[in-house]
């Protein structure tokens, strides 16, 4: 019997284009290897001021955020149908959260997008992924975004 080379998998994503490659590389990684995959979609509470978590309307930007990361981790379930995927919306610093959830959960890989950019916004602060990087115990597979 083999054993396999990634019994669960990470999945990150942020619900944008950008981060299709990233799903579309950690779903074929899944199933060539069998794995179970975690979809996790990050609020990221530290873009929110305390006066912008009311729009201007009246609505709850935190709601429209969770219903956003719903639908972005529940389309990649429907597209991963032949696969063992859980779906977690959670809220923080999306690099912390999603180290946290890798070693809270055993996970094997983490699978991730980018987008590639540089300059003096990655010099000043850095993408999500270089941060994952930085700070997984685990491999950290970053997909780059061509769009």
């Amino acid at each position: 019997m083999m054993t396999k080379i990634f019994d669960k998998i990470l999945i990150a994503t942020d619900g944008s284009d950008n981060s299709k490659a990233a799903v579309e590389k950690g779903l074929m990684i899944a199933r060539q290897c069998e794995s179970a995959v975690y979809v996790v979609y990050v609020i990221d509470m530290s873009t929110f001021s305390p006066a912008s978590i009311v729009t201007p309307a009246g609505g709850d930007i935190v709601h429209l955020m969770e219903t956003g990361g719903e639908k972005a981790v529940e389309h990649v379930k429907k597209i991963a149908n032949d696969l063992n995927v859980k779906t977690f919306v959670i809220s923080g610093n999306p690099a912390h959260e999603i180290t946290e959830f890798a070693v809270k959960n055993k996970v094997d890989l983490i699978v991730i997008g980018t987008h590639g950019t540089g300059g003096i916004e990655r010099m000043l602060l850095g993408s999500v992924a270089d941060k994952v990087i930085r700070t997984a115990n685990q491999p950290v597979l970053v997909v780059r975004s061509w769009l």
